[in-house]
Parts: C-alpha cells; structure tokens; sequence
C-alpha cells in the first residue's frame, strides 16, 4: 500500500507539471502562431491566452467525465476558485501587498458574482444539466463580447497586427502538437491518480476535486501571480485570478455539463458557500480600495491550510 501511494502520488506530481507545460506550450505556440497569421493582438489576448489559464482545470475535468467521475469537475473549479483567491493571492500578498483597483469592483466583479449566481441556481436540483450548461457557454460568448467591447474602446487599446514573420514557424508548430498531448497526457496521469485515491482510501469524488486537483490545476496561477507581486505588479495577479475564476464557472463546468449531469454533495454545497464567503471578502476589499497586506495573506494562507484540513476531517 506503501509503496503504491508513494508511486501513485508521484505519477500525480508528474502529470500537473506536464499538463502545466504543456498548458504553456499550446498557449505560446498558439499566440505566435495566431499572430503570424494577422490575428489582433486583442483578440489573442481575449481568447488564448484567458483559455490557457484555465486549460489545466478543463482538461483535467474533462478527463474525469470521460471516466465517469461527476462530481469531481465540480469540486476542481471550486477547489480551483477558493485556492485562487485564498492561496495563490495569499502568497502574492506575503511577497509584497496586493493593490486592488476599484475598477475590478465596477467590472470583473461583478461578472464573477453572476458566474457563482448561476452556479448556485443551477445546482439546486442535485447537477448540472446540459442545457444548463449551453446557458453558462453563451454566458461566456457575451463575456467574451463584453470583454472586446471595453477593449476596441479602451485608450490603451493595441491593435496593430504583429510581422507575419516564418521565424521559429516550425518551433511554435511543434510546442503546439507537445502542447496538446502534455495536455492529454498530464490530465490522464491526474485522473488515474485521482482515481487510486478514491478507490484505495474511499475518499469522496468531490473531496478529490476540491484539493488534490483543485491544486495541481492551481499551479499556473500561482506561479503567475507570484512571479507578477516580485516584479510590483500585484493588481495583475488580481485581474488574472477573477478572470480565472470566471473562465472555471462557464467554461469548465458548462462544457463539461454538455456531455454528462454533474453531480453535487453536500461537501461539494458548503465549499460552493465558502467560495462564495471568499470573494465577497475580496469585492469588500476592491470597494474600500484597500491593498491586500503581508498580515491578510498570511491570514488567507492560514485560512485556506484549515480548509483543506476540514475536507479530510470533516467532524
């Protein structure tokens, strides 16, 4: 038994780093390949890149569908949404105060809190269905407008179309192919881990879904947000978490809905609540205008261990 959890656990290990690289990859050769072909930057920007953030948790949720697993793409997004928020700007916090700008309150926010209104009308009956599902996906399509509307109107706005250069062609041309199957390769080695510890230690689905998954999916976030609070640029980290966040609720769970119900526990209820608790925190933050301090990340940090703590004891 030992030795299976050790081996189980690094094959688990493994398959987040792969289905993260290889997250990155398809991103990057994508980009470049999209912007060779005269694609706008803003339009790059608006679609590949805000799906790659979520490509771990899509591709890992997906692999479970197709084994049957309903509840754990649940438990993934909301694991992923509460590890976002508590852990992943947690840390950017402990390395230098987060700043929030109160545009988030007037914009992302908002977005972020009809995402989790939909989510908790729709798993009133006990699953999401398909046609469920389709409203989150069209939910996304008028983000996305919405989304590219504020940007063709932004000031800032770039819209110069990047040298259609064969520079590297073949390079981004290969990240994308090692991209794609790090992707299904990373998610399949997640999944079947997942699935030991589910048979082997008769741990909930859901419970799977909300830490082991949640986390190994996470993983680009945090490493992004980190990365950004290092260089002072925290607020990016913030926006990147909410758009996260976002993408999680529609894309994840509403394309993952269209081929199987998802199902609901009550562990899987009271994680949706709790998530719920940890944004409205963060919109009181966004409305007062207030940065995130060292103290208040080391309080998410905290927070988020005893979380994880309370989903394997839960009495």
């Amino acid at each position: 038994m030992l030795i299976g959890l050790l081996i189980w656990t690094c094959l688990l290990a493994v398959g987040a780093v792969v289905l993260v690289k290889g997250a990155d990859w398809l991103v990057e050769g994508g980009g470049r390949t999209a912007a060779r072909l005269g694609v706008p930057t803003i339009i790059i920007g608006l679609t590949l890149f805000s799906f790659g953030s979520t490509l771990p948790e899509l591709a890992s949720s997906l692999a479970a569908v197709g084994k049957g697993r309903a509840a754990i793409p649940v438990g993934n997004v909301i694991g992923s949404n509460i590890a976002n928020i508590m852990l992943v700007l947690g840390a950017s916090a402990l390395i230098r105060p987060v700043k929030i700008k109160k545009s988030i309150f007037r914009r992302e926010l908002p977005i972020l809190f009809a995402s989790m209104f939909l989510l908790i009308i729709f798993s009133r009956g006990g699953a999401i269905f398909w046609w469920e599902g389709a409203i989150l996906i069209l939910a996304l399509a008028i983000y996305l407008v919405f989304l590219a509307w504020i940007a063709l109107n932004s000031p800032e706005r770039d819209l110069v179309k990047p040298e259609r250069s064969n520079d590297k062609l073949k390079g981004d041309l290969f990240k994308i192919v090692m991209g794609i199957l790090g992707v299904i390769l990373g998610a399949e080695m997640i999944i079947r881990s997942a699935e030991f510890y589910i048979i082997q230690f008769g741990i909930e689905e859901g419970v799977v879904g909300l830490s082991i998954i949640a986390l190994g999916t996470s993983l680009p976030e945090l490493a992004t947000a980190t990365t950004a609070s290092k260089k002072g640029k925290g607020d990016i980290s913030l926006g990147n978490v909410i758009g996260a966040n976002i993408f999680n609720i529609l894309l994840v769970l509403g394309l993952c809905s269209l081929f199987m119900p998802l199902s609901f526990s009550p562990t899987l209820y009271i994680s949706t609540f709790i998530m719920v608790v940890v944004s409205i925190v963060l919109a009181i933050s966004a409305f007062t205008g207030r940065a995130i301090s060292r103290i208040e990340g080391a309080v998410m940090v905290i927070g988020y261990i005893i979380y994880l703590v309370y989903l394997y004891f839960p009495q």
